[in-house]
């Protein structure tokens, strides 16, 4: 699923962070600033984890309104 979402949205400008992981997500009415594990940081509109069992995001359950 990962190869089939990474292909279909290449097209799109969208932005993939691989071998990293956030380490804060703040999200306000206009989109999410990230921190990342690496140090690096970023504003998005969306921001999905996709890391499988794994996942971090389940951590910071706040997110996902307003979708």
């Amino acid at each position: 699923m990962t190869k089939m979402l990474f292909e279909a949205s290449k097209g799109y400008g969208t932005t993939f962070r691989m071998g990293t992981s956030f380490t804060s997500l703040h999200q306000d009415a206009d989109g999410v600033d990230v921190t990342f594990s690496d140090g690096s940081s970023g504003r998005y509109d969306l921001v999905i984890g996709a890391d499988s069992h794994t996942c971090m995001a389940g951590a910071f359950n706040q997110f996902a309104t307003g979708i």
